[in-house]
């Protein structure tokens, strides 16, 4: 049977192919789990590259299944951040799930359906064609709870992703982006039509219902036991001083996009505050 998700496509799918190391476990992600779609350019920035890994990082940590196309760019770090948080990941083609593609990204297709599944509703031996991309969004959208769109162009299939999603009822956010970035003007269009804004994955994590952010309610303890290393890092400069965003990475050594993602969830936790450009603490150690 079809995932109940999928019931509210006007058009949905006959049936889906699973090809999964674990099927009853792919179809039971697909049944049961919050799930995040998250979508975006084939030709993202490295910044757009390395906030889609943190995100959905973070997200399959925290059990959130992540879907997407397994199309180069976005899509392709979306599942690699998955993979890398220990999650599920679902990659939706339009093509038959023995004809995952692109070729660059067979290694990762493989360890999807090791750790996650490939579905589709072509059967295989089906091979991939422009047509077929459009209706496999609409699959991604209906699977999803979220749709997240990081780096987007105007004309980008993206947003017709996010069409579907509209059409369904599903909570659609989009990452801002400077307006001179092509690549951000989808995204930036979206978020004057309505769209939440994500800055984080916290943000994405506040839309599902039962999910209550912990701000102002942080204890000692908590501030005490980091499990990240850069939040360690970034908790041990602020026992100094307030510091802004740029002297946190160079202290913690990594990216400021990595020093920005760990800061937002320890705002969302209420260690910290923002306060004209600088961090400070509002939990003591």
């Amino acid at each position: 049977a079809l995932p109940s998700r999928l019931s509210h496509l006007p058009d949905p799918p006959r049936g889906l192919y699973v090809r999964s190391t674990d099927v009853d476990e792919a179809l039971t992600t697909l049944r049961d789990l919050p799930t995040v779609a998250v979508v975006g350019t084939r030709r993202a920035s490295r910044a757009g590259l390395e906030f889609t890994r943190e995100v959905t990082s973070e997200l399959a940590a925290r059990g959130v299944a992540v879907v997407s196309g397994l199309a180069l760019g976005v899509d392709a770090a979306a599942h690699e951040g998955a993979l890398s948080g220990g999650g599920k990941t679902i990659a939706v083609l339009g093509s038959g799930v023995d004809r995952p593609g692109p070729v660059r990204n067979s290694g990762l297709a493989r360890r999807i359906v090791d750790r996650g599944a490939l579905v589709s509703e072509y059967p295989p031996r089906t091979e991939a064609a422009k047509w077929r991309f459009p209706a496999r969004n609409r699959i991604i959208a209906a699977l999803a709870a979220v749709v997240v769109v990081i780096e987007a162009p105007p004309r980008s299939g993206s947003l017709i992703t996010t069409d579907f999603a509209l059409d369904m009822g599903r909570v659609v956010m989009a990452v801002p982006g400077p307006p001179w970035a092509h690549a951000s003007r989808g995204c930036n269009a979206l978020i004057k039509a309505g769209a939440a804004v994500c800055e984080s994955a916290g943000d994405v994590l506040a839309e599902f219902p039962g999910y209550e952010p912990r701000a102002g309610t942080a204890t000692r303890e908590a501030a005490d036991a980091p499990g990240d290393p850069v939040v360690a890092s970034v908790l041990g400069a602020l026992e100094v001083e307030p510091r802004s965003l740029d002297d946190l990475a160079e202290y913690a050594g990594t990216s400021v996009v990595r020093v920005s993602s760990a800061l937002s969830e320890l705002e969302v936790e209420g260690f910290v505050s923002a306060d004209g450009g600088r961090y400070r603490l509002t939990v003591r150690r």
